[in-house]
C-alpha cells in the first residue's frame, strides 16, 4: 500500500486492539508514525489501546474527541477501527471518505447493504479495506493453517462460534 513511512491514527478502543497492534508488528515499528486516536462513540473505553506499549511510547499523538475532528486535524494514511459491531461500519465510511486505507476489525458492517457500499467507497477511492485476523499468531491458529496447507483438512467454512472458542 505504502512506499514508505505510513501514517497511523486509531478509532475505538475495543478489547481486541491489543492483538490487532501486535499483529501489526508494532511492538517498535519507528517506520510508522502515530499522528492520534479518538473514541468512535461517546464514553468508549480507550484503556486498552492507550495502555498498549507501542501507543504509550508515542507521547506527541494527540486523543482527539471525535473522529470527525482527528481526520479533519492529522489526515492519517491508514485508520485503525476497532470499536463496536454496530459504530464499525460508519467509523470506516468517514475513514474511506477521508482517503485512509482501514483496517479494522471485524464484523465489518452488520447488513451486505453496509458491506457492498463500503466496498464500494473502497473501490471508488482506491483504498484498501482490510479486515484485522487477530490471533493468528497462537497456537491453535497456527496449527489450524498447517493442517489446511498440507490437505489434512478439506475446504475451509467460517463458523461463528463466539460463546465457544475460548
Amino acid at each position: 500500500i505504502f512506499e514508505k513511512n505510513p501514517t497511523i491514527a486509531f478509532a475505538g478502543g475495543f478489547g481486541h486492539m491489543v492483538e490487532v497492534l501486535n499483529d501489526l508488528g508494532l511492538r517498535g515499528a519507528p517506520e510508522v508514525k502515530y499522528l492520534g486516536s479518538t473514541p468512535v462513540y461517546p464514553q468508549e473505553d480507550m484503556q486498552v489501546l492507550y495502555s498498549h506499549p507501542w501507543v504509550s511510547s508515542h507521547e506527541a499523538a494527540n486523543s482527539y474527541p471525535n473522529l470527525d475532528t482527528l481526520l479533519e486535524d492529522v489526515k492519517p494514511d491508514v485508520l485503525v477501527v476497532s470499536t463496536r459491531p454496530d459504530q464499525i461500519a460508519a467509523a470506516i465510511a468517514k475513514g474511506l471518505s477521508a482517503g485512509c486505507h482501514i483496517i479494522t476489525e471485524k464484523p465489518l458492517a452488520l447488513s451486505l447493504k453496509e458491506l457492498d457500499r463500503l466496498q464500494g467507497l473502497a473501490s471508488k477511492s482506491q483504498l484498501a479495506l482490510l479486515a484485522m485476523l487477530s490471533m493468528r499468531r497462537f497456537q491453535p491458529f497456527r496449527l489450524a493453517r498447517k493442517w489446511i496447507e498440507e490437505g489434512v483438512i478439506g475446504e475451509v467454512s467460517l463458523i461463528n462460534t463466539r460463546k465457544s472458542y475460548k
